[in-house]
C-alpha cells in the first residue's frame, strides 16, 4: 500500500474477523491454474495473512509486503499460526523496494481501492514482474453491491462508504477500472472476468450482516465518517439496518429474471443462492423443459412466456437480469438489452454470455469439422442470428445506453477423455438429428451423405487421445447507472 494513503477499514478485530476468512480459494482462485511450485510471488497488502499463506501452498516462495510494521505483524501473526515460511517486506507500493524482473507473480487482493494514483502502483508491479510473468488483481465495485430485500438503511451505508473512501483518496469502483489502469500501466496482454461473494445462508448473513453491524460504529470508517460529520444517530441507524438484514430469513442480495432458461438447469442453480427467480422463454414447449427441470429437482421457480424484445415485466422489476447463450439468437440484440436495462433496478445488474463461434478452435484439424464449421455458421445467419455474439456484447451494451460495462472473456476447453466425449458425441449426434440437420438439408442443399461424413468426424475427434476443442466466450457485467 501507500504510506500516505489511508486505510479505510483499518484494522479493528471486527475487521480483521472477516479478513480472515478469505482465502487463496476464494478469493484469488482466478489466479491458482497459473500458479507453479518454480515461482516467486509478491503479494502486496497481505494484511491477516490468509490468502498469503494460502498461495504458499502453490508457490516456491512468497514476499509479504505492507504499508507499516503494524500490518505486517498481522502476516506474521498468522504465518506463524499455519507453520508457514514468507518473506515479509515493508514498503510502499507506488515505489516497491525490489529490483526489475524479481517476481514471476505479483498479486493484489482488494488493494488498488484504497490507495491513489493506481495506474503508478501498477506500473511499479509491471516493473517488479518478469517478463512473461503475471500481475493479478482482485478489486470490488461498490456501486453494484445490492441486496434483498430493499432496506433505505443499507443505501444509505453504501453512499457513506464509498464517499468516506473517495475522501480517503481512494476508488471504491476499483474493479470496473482496473481494465483502464493496466492500459495506463502499459500492460497490452489482459485477461478481465468478474466474480462474485453471495451472502444468502442464515450463517452468511450472519457473517457478513453481524460484521457490518458492528463495523459501521467500531472502526476507522466510522471513525471517518464522524469526523465528517455524520451523526452517532445516524451511524446506529444503519448498524440496525444491517442487523435487521441479517436476520430476515429470506435476506439476499438479489431477485434475479433469467431471459432463455432453456434446459432450466442454470435457472435451478440460481435458485440455490436468490430467494425469487424468473424463468422467461419465448413458448410453453421451451418453458416447460424449464419446469420439468425445476419439478425434478424440487426447485420453486416463476415460469413465464414472453418476448425479449418487449418483456413483460414493469421497469425496475429485477436485482439481475441473466442471458446464457441467447444474444447470439435474437433478432435485435441491442433492443433486448435495452429491455434487460428497463427492466432492472438503478443500480443492477445485466449479466450475458455468449459464444464466439468463429473463433472455435480444435486439434487435431480435420477439414470435415472446417465445414461443420462453415455450415454452423450459415445457419445462424439466416436465421437472423449472430453467432459471433460473444465480441459483440460490448458494442451491443453501449448502444443499448449502458455505461458501466465490465466485459470479459472465457472458454470451455475439452480436453479430458468424458468432455471429449460429451462434446464430441453432442455434435455426432446433433448434425444428424436436430433442425440444425434439417436447415443444412432444406435451405444450403447439404446431402446426408456430407453430414454423415461430418458425424464420422466427430466421433472420430471425440476418441482422439490428443482431441483438445476450445470455444471461447463473450461475458458482459452492466450496471444500470440511472
Amino acid at each position: 500500500m501507500h504510506s500516505s494513503s489511508r486505510y479505510t477499514h483499518g484494522y479493528n478485530e471486527n475487521v480483521l474477523t472477516n479478513h480472515r476468512g478469505r482465502t487463496a480459494e476464494n478469493s484469488a482462485n482466478q489466479l491458482l491454474p497459473y500458479l507453479n511450485s518454480e515461482q516467486q510471488l509478491l503479494d502486496i497488502g497481505s494484511g491477516a495473512g490468509t490468502i498469503t499463506c494460502g498461495l504458499a501452498s502453490y508457490v516456491r516462495k512468497v514476499t509479504a509486503l505492507e504499508v507499516n510494521e503494524q500490518a505486517m505483524d498481522l502476516t506474521r501473526m498468522e504465518a506463524d499460526r499455519q507453520s508457514v515460511s514468507l518473506e515479509y517486506v515493508v514498503g510502499d507500493i507506488h515505489s516497491l523496494p525490489f529490483e526489475d524482473n524479481t517476481f514471476d507473480v505479483v498479486h493484489v487482493h482488494q488493494v488498488l481501492q484504497h490507495i491513489d494514483n493506481q495506474a503508478a502502483a501498477m506500473e511499479e508491479m509491471r516493473r517488479v514482474t518478469k517478463p512473461g510473468g503475471i500481475v493479478a488483481c482482485r478489486e470490488s465495485i461498490y456501486s453494484a453491491f445490492t441486496w434483498y430485500p430493499p432496506n433505505h438503511g443499507l443505501n444509505h451505508w453504501k453512499a457513506l462508504y464509498m464517499d468516506v473512501v473517495r475522501s480517503n483518496g481512494g476508488e471504491p469502483d476499483a474493479g470496473a477500472r482496473l481494465l483502464e489502469w493496466a492500459q495506463q500501466a502499459n500492460f497490452t496482454h489482459n485477461q478481465c472476468g468478474v466474480d462474485t461473494w453471495c451472502f444468502a445462508t442464515p450463517q452468511d448473513r450472519d457473517h457478513w450482516g453481524g460484521m457490518w453491524e458492528k463495523r459501521i460504529v467500531n472502526s476507522d470508517i466510522a471513525d471517518s465518517a464522524r469526523s465528517r460529520g455524520v451523526s452517532e444517530e445516524k451511524l446506529r441507524s444503519i448498524s440496525a439496518a444491517w442487523a435487521e438484514w441479517k436476520n430476515t430469513p429470506y435476506g439476499w442480495y438479489m431477485r434475479l429474471l433469467d431471459v432463455g432458461s432453456g434446459a432450466g438447469t442454470i435457472t435451478c442453480d440460481f435458485q440455490k443462492l436468490v430467494k425469487e427467480v424468473t424463468a422467461l422463454e419465448y413458448d410453453q414447449e421451451a418453458l416447460e423443459l424449464t419446469m420439468a427441470e425445476a419439478k425434478r429437482r424440487d426447485v420453486h421457480l416463476q415460469g413465464v412466456i414472453g418476448d425479449i424484445h418487449s418483456l413483460p415485466f414493469e421497469d425496475n422489476s429485477f436485482d439481475v437480469v441473466h442471458a446464457h447463450q441467447v444474444l447470439q439468437h435474437v433478432g435485435d440484440p441491442v433492443q433486448a438489452l435495452k429491455e434487460m436495462r428497463r427492466v432492472v433496478k438503478v443500480g443492477g445488474i445485466v449479466a450475458a454470455q455468449d459464444s464466439d463461434f468463429e473463433s472455435y478452435t480444435w486439434y487435431p484439424s480435420d477439414p470435415l469439422l472446417d465445414e461443420w464449421k462453415t455450415i454452423y455458421l450459415q445457419i445462424a445467419q439466416s436465421n437472423r442470428g449472430e453467432p459471433n455474439a460473444g465480441r459483440r456484447l460490448l458494442d451491443w451494451a453501449q448502444q443499448a445506453g449502458f455505461t458501466q460495462i465490465t466485459p470479459s472473456a472465457t472458454s470451455w476447453c475439452f480436453a479430458t477423455p468424458d468432455s471429449r466425449e460429451y462434446w464430441g458425441g453432442m455434435w455426432e449426434k446433433r448434425i444428424l438429428q436436430s433442425r440444425i440437420n434439417e436447415q443444412a438439408r432444406n435451405e444450403l442443399n447439404i446431402p446426408e451423405s456430407k453430414l454423415k461424413d461430418i458425424s464420422g468426424a466427430w466421433g472420430r475427434w471425440k476418441v482422439a487421445k490428443n482431441g483438445w476443442f476450445m470455444v471461447p466466450h463473450g461475458n458482459l457485467i452492466a450496471v444500470k447507472s440511472t
